[in-house]
């Protein structure tokens, strides 16, 4: 992520041809009193599919190459005690730099999400609702002069969770119902001041964003 850079430019994701280029969006409107740095504040998110076997397939070296201010990782799967126990060497050997968020699922080893951060936050929400807190789904970061969300999404696709005494339908009635609590939640933290969104939104907008599109014509949340 680059804060106070005078000019850059990204891709518009629009629907072309294929091998056509889309042309970049200039951006200009940026404090270019900050422009002496490489960036102001890094920051990772990345959906693990299981924290703890993402750390047995590499995630420390990437963690200390990256070497980010935050880092927001979503679908951890992590039972509540299990991200404060001594056999993690990420955690053990970073305690001293970073403070751990992390909101668990009411349900083992299913959804989850965890903030990692260098700077002390004002203020941690966990959760947008009652209903949303036991699912582990989202963790809100307030600092001085924004706010960092970390969001799982649920998926659209239709089948019954349980959650100790809780029933869930996760459907695609359920995500849109979600979407609008969801989307009600951030318009009202950026009254207050700008909102960074991070996480997994669980929704394939276009074929590129997925590597192999034809073989999930059907799934879930991915449309053409």
């Amino acid at each position: 992520i680059l804060f106070g850079v005078t000019k850059y430019f990204v891709s518009k994701m629009s629907k072309r041809k294929s091998g056509e280029i889309s042309k970049p969006i200039e951006i200009t409107n940026v404090d270019e009193t900050k422009i002496s740095l490489p960036y102001n504040l890094k920051i990772v998110t990345w959906n693990v599919a299981g924290f703890k076997a993402c750390v047995k397939k590499g995630f420390e070296k990437y963690f200390k190459a990256e070497n980010p201010d935050i880092v927001c990782l979503q679908e951890t799967k992590c039972p509540e005690q299990f991200p404060y126990t001594n056999n993690q060497s990420t955690l053990k050997e970073n305690k001293s730099e970073y403070k751990y968020y992390w909101h668990v699922n009411a349900k083992p080893g299913y959804a989850g999400v965890s903030i990692w951060s260098k700077i002390q936050p004002k203020k941690v929400t966990f959760g947008i609702n009652n209903e949303e807190k036991i699912q582990g789904r989202v963790i809100t970061m307030e600092f001085d002069s924004f706010f960092v969300i970390n969001a799982y999404v649920p998926n659209s696709g239709e089948k019954l969770v349980k959650y100790g005494l809780y029933k869930i339908i996760i459907s695609l009635e359920y995500r849109q119902k979600w979407n609008r609590q969801f989307c009600d939640y951030l318009k009202s933290l950026d009254e207050v001041k700008p909102v960074l969104l991070c996480g997994d939104l669980n929704v394939a907008h276009h074929p590129i964003d997925l590597t192999h599109p034809s073989k999930n014509l059907r799934s879930a949340g991915f449309t053409i």
